[in-house]
């Protein structure tokens, strides 16, 4: 029970009990018209724990998410460093074979900062910049299908770093076409992630 996050409910899989995590705000839970899942809520797909060791790290699902069966993915970080000094956070997926031009919008809280990324050639999206070593990073990636252009799947960000009272959130989005996430990668500088770092994801279904 304790390891359960807060709000969440219980539900059964046919073989075992799930949790089911807290929706958003005034969201509502449905069934859908096959009886099969309940749309509206993020269901748990796979975790993964940093091996301590490699930097960047691959985080490959036993099983492709895919757009055509699933609305979003959602990956929730908690991310800590061993590292001496300063180190940053940037991301990238699908084992950076997008051959596209990514693009990000962040807005940083504190400081009321705006900055307009374009990366290219798979390059990393930036998270975050300048984390301070003893802090650790908390972080949710959302990726979701755009119905009228498939080229242009996008995504949002929200970073939130509790030690150092700052947040950074905002869009991505890639002009290449996709239509499953195998994977995705983490790097974090000159640093390496401990193997407390969790990464949780959650699937949307359609409604």
């Amino acid at each position: 029970i304790a390891s359960l996050n807060a709000g969440s409910t219980t539900y059964s899989d046919g073989a075992a009990l799930q949790e089911l995590v807290l929706g958003a705000p005034a969201q509502i839970l449905t069934v859908n018209g096959g009886a099969t899942a309940a749309p509206g809520a993020w269901l748990p797909k796979e975790s993964f724990v940093s091996d301590g060791v490699s930097n960047p790290q691959t985080f490959t699902f036993a099983a492709a998410f895919d757009f055509a069966t699933y609305a979003a993915l959602r990956v929730d970080l908690s991310i800590s460093v061993a590292h001496t000094g300063n180190w940053d956070l940037d991301f990238r997926w699908n084992s950076a074979t997008l051959g596209a031009t990514l693009n990000a919008e962040m807005l940083e809280i504190d400081s009321g900062a705006t900055a307009v990324w374009v990366v290219t050639n798979d390059s990393y999206f930036p998270i975050v910049k300048a984390v301070d070593k003893d802090s650790t990073v908390q972080v949710s990636l959302f990726f979701y299908y755009n119905p009228h252009d498939n080229a242009m799947n996008s995504g949002t960000v929200t970073a939130t770093i509790p030690e150092e009272r700052r947040s950074k959130s905002g869009s991505f989005w890639a002009e290449s076409s996709y239509s499953t996430i195998t994977n995705f990668v983490f790097k974090t500088g000159g640093a390496t992630m401990t193997t407390d770092t969790k990464i949780e994801t959650y699937t949307l279904a359609y409604s």
